[in-house]
């Protein structure tokens, strides 16, 4: 028995090999775009928020009407890059949480401390 073609000149039932291919190219394009867009949400999710330098800490702070003594002196140390052992105080902890902790026990407001310490 022989087919009939369509009208249009393909096999009955389309042409489902082209269409296979097409629907194999474009599953190919859709998982490569989402394979680039989880490695670029995997960066951005595993940066480390920016340290202040000293300066900017007590700036802020002092802008937020906090008197700068000799308290946040010592603690705005702590905020900024290359600081002892490249960030890690020699007790072992961030740079950045010594910084906050001693602001903290100052009596600074959390949203304040967190933003002098971290922001740049």
């Amino acid at each position: 028995m022989i087919k009939k073609r369509a009208p249009d000149g393909q096999p009955p039932g389309g042409n489902t090999g082209m269409d296979s291919l097409m629907r194999k190219a474009i599953r190919r394009a859709a998982a490569a775009a989402g394979v680039i867009m989880a490695a670029g949400t995997l960066q951005l999710a595993t940066t480390t928020p920016a340290e202040a330098t000293p300066a900017q800490c007590r700036t802020y702070l002092s802008s937020y009407g906090y008197r700068i003594g000799s308290g946040v002196e010592d603690a705005c140390s702590y905020a900024h890059d290359g600081d002892v052992s490249g960030g890690i105080t020699p007790s072992g902890i961030p740079a950045r949480w010594a910084c906050m902790s001693k602001l903290q026990k100052l009596g600074v407001k959390e949203k304040h401390f967190d933003f002098a310490c971290n922001a740049r």
